[in-house]
């Protein structure tokens, strides 16, 4: 293995000038994801060199090649980026509101979605509100912006747009109170009724859905525990989607669940974000097709 030996040296070196540091872990992500991308780059052209001037064993390189396509990212085009930096939802990209309010301060969404005063009724009651904001969010009937202040009714935020078949989704979520449930959608059609859904579930798990005219049929199901949300932290989110339909999604770096679907082949047409039940907060939301 002599042979390998500058070439190795080599790589070293790239690793060693192109590694992000230690410090603010979830601080910059994307500048990480871009470091990690140019990384791998550089490594290919050292691979190509090598290859050319017989600087390694070809089994070596071949290993080498493994690990540099273990980490390559699909070419990624910016589709959204909602840094909320107007303060409001209305400007672009222009978000449609419906069922309880959503407010931005802090550079942050919020939303509350809490029992009314007494308890909100009979636990028959609760349920049947809950279905109701459940079917507009199937339907996208609503109140355009809301009511005012904390309420017992889903709160819904849509923005429509062309979107990829395979994309990826980042975001940062913040659990603000015990419990909840809050969802995720890529939409596809003219309503919000198809299409899949990522929720995070009263029990804790992450669930993928995949949604058909109305109708929730279950992907996967994350481990319990996995992709815990810490109460009062936000969390980094990724959710991506393959050419060849596998889907995945990791906080904060970490795998959650896995699964691949093919059921929806064309573009996806709309984003939701959906607070079913529970105090909540988003982040910076970044949107990309993967090319």
């Amino acid at each position: 293995m002599r042979t390998a030996t500058p070439l190795l040296a080599l790589l070293l070196l790239a690793c060693s000038a192109t590694l992000p540091a230690a410090e603010n872990r979830y601080g910059d992500w994307r500048a990480a994801d871009r470091e990690l991308e140019s990384l791998v780059d550089q490594l290919q052209q050292l691979l190509d060199a090598g290859r050319q001037a017989r600087a390694g064993h070809p089994t070596f390189l071949d290993d080498l090649q493994a690990l540099v396509d273990r980490y390559r990212q699909p070419r990624r085009t910016l589709l959204l980026e909602e840094t909320l930096a107007d303060g409001e939802t209305r400007q672009a990209p222009a978000w449609t509101a419906s069922g309880s309010a959503w407010r931005v301060s802090d550079g942050r969404l919020h939303s509350q979605v809490l029992p009314a005063p007494g308890g909100g009724g009979t636990q028959r009651e609760r349920n049947v509100k809950l279905l109701i904001g459940i079917l507009g969010e199937l339907t996208g009937d609503g109140s355009g912006e809301g009511a005012a202040g904390a309420s017992d009714v889903p709160a819904q935020l849509r923005t429509e747009l062309a979107i990829d078949n395979a994309f990826a989704l980042e975001l940062t979520l913040e659990r603000r109170g015990s419990g909840g449930e809050f969802a995720i959608g890529i939409l596809q059609g003219a309503s919000p009724a198809s299409g899949y859904r990522l929720l995070h579930a009263a029990d804790g798990r992450w669930q993928l859905e995949r949604h058909r005219q109305g109708r929730a049929e279950p992907v996967a199901s994350g481990a319990a525990g996995a992709g815990a949300l810490d109460l009062g932290r936000a969390h980094r989110l990724l959710w991506q989607r393959r050419p060849d339909g596998r889907m995945t999604l990791a906080v904060d770096g970490e795998p959650v669940l896995e699964a691949q679907d093919r059921t929806y082949r064309d573009p996806f047409t709309g984003l939701l974000l959906v607070n079913r039940q529970g105090d909540w907060s988003v982040g910076e939301i970044a949107l990309y097709a993967e090319r």
